[in-house]
């Protein structure tokens, strides 16, 4: 049974960007494999439009992305890191804590698309407001397509206190990051008369 564990500031910056966003966030992390054993270390947020019932990637910002890990690649003669983003995460806010048809699509998408980073296996997290996380690992190569559903998400040993001043210490980070990195579309939307350029919540420069 394959085993997942994540670092105490991924899992605590995961968090945060959930309970500081209003409506969904989503985003991606690395991940390292040994075998059976996943370590997840470092997550990010892309730009993205949010709504109370979805999210949406800024798929021009992750493309940006890639070419600049590849960038410092050839610089430093050193891998890109790009084969580690293997983890997609994001919120029902206050709903379930399930993955839905929508997610399972996505899932399947990122499985089939030979230009994202998310062969041959994908974890995905889906979490809510009420602080429950539940992890999946999806494997889509090299032999026999397998999920593995509702896995632990172990943490590696640490104090109550260590978790608190995480919370303290990274929360300016991530309130930041939510600002910089989310815009919030109003509901209900209807795409009969709003477009998108129209949605954004933040103020134009």
């Amino acid at each position: 049974m394959p085993y997942i564990d994540i670092t105490p500031e991924a899992r605590v910056d995961v968090s945060l960007a959930i309970q500081l966003c209003p409506v969904e966030i989503s985003g991606i992390g690395e991940v390292s494999c040994d075998g059976d054993v996943y370590h997840i270390s470092e997550i990010t947020v892309f730009p993205q439009e949010c709504y109370h019932s979805h999210t949406t990637f800024d798929q021009d910002a992750f493309t940006r992305y890639a070419h600049e890990l590849n960038r410092r690649r050839v610089q430093t003669r050193a891998p890109s890191g790009m084969n580690k983003k293997r983890l997609w995460w994001h919120s029902h806010v206050w709903g379930t804590a399930r993955f839905s048809l929508v997610d399972t699509a996505y899932m399947e998408k990122f499985g089939a698309d030979t230009l994202l980073p998310f062969n041959p296996f994908l974890i995905s997290i889906v979490g809510n407001k009420f602080g429950i996380l539940t992890t999946r690992l999806d494997v889509f190569k090299p032999q026999h397509r397998t999920t593995y559903a509702s896995l632990p998400l172990s943490d590696p040993a640490y104090t109550r206190e260590m978790l608190i001043r995480l919370y303290k210490e990274r929360m300016p980070r991530m309130q930041q990051v939510v600002r910089d990195m989310v815009t919030i579309a109003p509901f209900p939307l209807d795409p009969q008369t709003c477009r998108l350029d129209d949605l954004s919540l933040r103020e134009k420069p």
